[in-house]
């Protein structure tokens, strides 16, 4: 038996309903642009089977036609390397799962052409979504010299919100905060360590008496350039009422330190 493969037309449809986007919702790359030649153009994208062409293949139904295979009921449009992704795991990428994908990537397209070029969502890749390594790294080096658990990516009652912190554990009555920068020879945002010891002595905490803030600094930039920073962040801290703490770590001795 072969394979019900889409139509040219198909994949056409498919991609233009998503505004030629992974429909990834984790993803959302776009698939075309131009090539050097400005006769040509360069696409990346695969409309990909929702539900197997083929018996044998991820998610394949036999209840379906081949005409019902290979329509664009069954396609969703994505970058190649989400369409090798989802056959390589089909059963965290289950037909609902690819199916609730290509709702929401239409829906994404829809709302964006009504909107015009001014506002658009913003997309998974331009915004920090977890701790980076040598943010991890240095949680694990606190929590050597706390001698705890340090959680990380916490957000605590505070006033009439929320604050939020890369780590965090607690001293006694007091909640450790901490704050970890990364220099990659080119210094640290030092307004938002300003920021940070601010809001440490202004806010009040529901469940502690004070905080105790950690300004912790992973540098992978040249090593003659940590000292002006460990200086600066210092000073900043010295200039508080916050009792507040810095500590360097290079990210290299991190990695070596913890096998990673």
């Amino acid at each position: 038996m072969g394979r019900d493969e889409f139509p040219e037309s198909v994949k056409r449809r498919v991609a233009d309903r998503v505004g030629l986007h992974c429909s990834n919702p984790e993803c959302q790359r776009i698939t075309s642009g131009p090539a050097v030649d400005p006769a040509r153009s360069i696409s990346v994208g695969v409309a990909a089977h929702i539900t197997a062409a083929a018996p044998g293949g991820p998610r394949y139904r036999p209840d379906l036609s081949p005409t019902l295979r290979a329509s664009a009921e069954n396609a969703i449009w994505l970058c190649q390397t989400c369409s090798v992704l989802i056959d390589r795991d089909e059963v965290r990428f289950s037909e609902s799962v690819l199916r609730e994908w290509r709702t929401r990537a239409e829906d994404f397209a829809a709302k964006a052409i009504g909107a015009g070029a001014r506002y658009r969502r913003i997309a998974a890749g331009e915004i920090r979504q977890e701790l980076s390594l040598g943010a991890l790294l240095a949680i694990k080096a606190l929590e050597e010299e706390f001698g705890c658990h340090v959680e990380s990516n916490v957000h605590v009652p505070a006033g009439d919100g929320w604050v939020w912190f890369d780590g965090a554990a607690v001293r006694g009555e007091d909640l450790v905060a901490i704050d970890i920068r990364e220099n990659h020879g080119r210094g640290v945002p030092y307004f938002q360590i300003e920021h940070m010891i601010e809001l440490c002595r202004t806010l009040k905490f529901d469940r502690f008496q004070g905080c105790v803030l950690f300004l912790v600094v992973v540098s992978d930039g040249p090593l003659e350039a940590d000292a002006a920073v460990e200086q600066r962040v210092k000073a900043i801290a010295g200039t508080s009422s916050v009792e507040a703490y810095v500590r360097m770590f290079r990210l290299n001795d991190l990695r070596a330190r913890f096998g990673m």
